[in-house]
């Protein structure tokens, strides 16, 4: 089952290079720990490889656990 607990679109022309975005409120009222996040990255410019992490959040429960950052090839 798949349920989407966010929608995002990176804006290349920011000043900073790390963005964040808010999970949907509906998802964190459930209160459910998720043990695997699935995410589908539809574009990278072009480039071959995009990096993708986790770090703490704003806000509380919903944390992520551990901090995580990783390179990850791009599969269309």
């Amino acid at each position: 089952m798949y349920i989407r607990s966010a929608s995002l679109a990176y804006n290349i022309y920011e000043t900073k290079y790390v963005h964040t975005f808010p999970v949907l409120l509906e998802i964190t009222e459930l209160r459910v720990d998720f043990g695997i996040v699935v995410l589908s990255v539809r574009s990278n410019w072009g480039w071959e490889y995009v990096f993708i992490g986790c770090g703490w959040m704003d806000g509380g429960w919903g944390r992520c656990r551990n901090r995580w950052r990783r390179r990850w090839r791009l599969v269309y």
